[in-house]
């Protein structure tokens, strides 16, 4: 179900395809390595992006993704219950031990996304590796999320690696939206 969901739900506006993609291009999602509820994975699609991140799938229908970028992280949420309209943005509490992030992040269908870069990228993937548990709050949204970080520190560094070897996406081009 996990590689099923994120390639169905997510990849195909993750890679950020140009509008004139062929409808039988394919997403291929490569799981690195599993530890705790989270996975280490490698995604690229036919027209040559690729994308490294973490993930974990929570009550069986709802995915988390923490994905890495050249210029910092995108933290994407899922859940089918979720309808944005286009452009909509939703309020988002995320804690991490006594770190925690207030923001507004953007949201389209069943997903949200919350994009950081620099110092706050930084920050977020240090407490994620450090942390021992994730809440994520959304005001009116329905219930919040709490995720176990057991094992998430040593997906992000097989993360890392796929990165460092090529598969860190660069950020969109601006203008582009990743949802």
């Amino acid at each position: 179900m996990r590689r099923a969901a994120l390639a169905v739900a997510l990849l195909p506006a993750l890679l950020a395809a140009p509008a004139s993609r062929a409808a039988g291009d394919r997403v291929s999602v490569d799981t690195l390595a599993n530890a705790g509820a989270w996975s280490a994975f490698r995604a690229s699609g036919a027209v040559g992006a690729v994308l490294c991140g973490v993930d974990s799938v929570l009550d069986g229908r709802r995915l988390i993704s923490v994905d890495l970028h050249s210029e910092g992280v995108a933290l994407r949420l899922f859940d089918p219950a979720w309808t944005f309209a286009p452009e909509a943005v939703a309020d988002l509490r995320a804690e991490i031990g006594t770190r925690s992030w207030e923001v507004s992040a953007s949201g389209v269908g069943p997903l949200l996304e919350w994009r950081l870069d620099g110092e706050a990228a930084r920050l977020l993937l240090e407490s994620f590796r450090a942390g021992r548990r994730l809440d994520l709050a959304f005001s009116g949204l329905g219930p919040a999320w709490r995720l176990s970080l057991a094992g998430s520190g040593a997906m992000l560094a097989a993360a890392r690696v796929c990165a460092a070897e090529g598969g860190g996406a660069a950020p969109p081009v601006p203008g582009r939206r990743w949802l």
